[in-house]
């Protein structure tokens, strides 16, 4: 006998209006994780408000050319 899953997800959808341009940075934030997050289930609301992040870094984003490996990805455009 065996058992197998099927699993079934539509492809993301990727709209230019939400991606970030070339040239802009932003800041890295990291919170603690909770000891106990709450219940788990269906129609269940977590309350993270009491978490205090810390900055942990930067991130910018470059054109793919300007990168050290920009040559093994020569049609990249983000």
């Amino acid at each position: 006998m065996s058992f197998f899953a099927l699993s079934q997800m539509a492809q993301p959808v990727m709209q230019y209006s939400n991606y970030i341009s070339a040239g802009a940075t932003g800041t890295i934030y990291s919170g603690a994780k909770p000891a106990s997050p709450g219940p788990s289930g269906a129609g269940v609301t977590w309350n993270f408000s009491s978490i205090t992040y810390s900055q942990v870094g930067m991130a910018a984003v470059m054109q793919p050319s300007a990168t050290p490996f920009g040559s093994s990805f020569p049609t990249a455009n983000f």
